[in-house]
């Protein structure tokens, strides 16, 4: 068992959709604390999707991306979360991430509107 301060950081939300509390929680776990997160359940295709997300896989952050941002407005940072998420595949080179972060940045949906970009 280890000496670890503990931690429990708790979000109404599904954890894709406050990518804040992931951002925090890992730098709890590297400031040395024993983290744990308790975070709204999901439907089994839900958590499968996001398992796909964590192992890299593009389709899957595009996928979870647009049920985010569908949920603009029922969750906390669902909007920021698809930014996050639609940022990443976009990195991975993903054409319709780059197209759907396009359309957000512009309207200012989840990120400062930019017309310029």
């Amino acid at each position: 068992m280890s000496d670890a301060p503990r931690i429990c950081l708790v979000t109404s939300t599904h954890i894709a959709a406050n990518p804040r509390l992931v951002k925090e929680a890992d730098a709890l776990t590297n400031a040395g604390y024993r983290v744990r997160v308790a975070a709204m359940n999901v439907l089994p295709e839900q958590a499968a999707l996001v398992e796909k997300v964590n192992a890299g896989d593009v389709d899957a952050k595009v996928q979870l991306a647009e049920i985010l941002e569908d949920h603009d407005g029922v969750f906390a940072n669902a909007a920021e979360g698809a930014v996050e998420l639609y940022t990443a595949a976009a990195a991975d080179g993903s054409k319709r991430a780059r197209l759907k972060l396009a359309l957000m940045v512009q309207s200012g949906c989840g990120v400062a509107r930019d017309q310029t970009r």
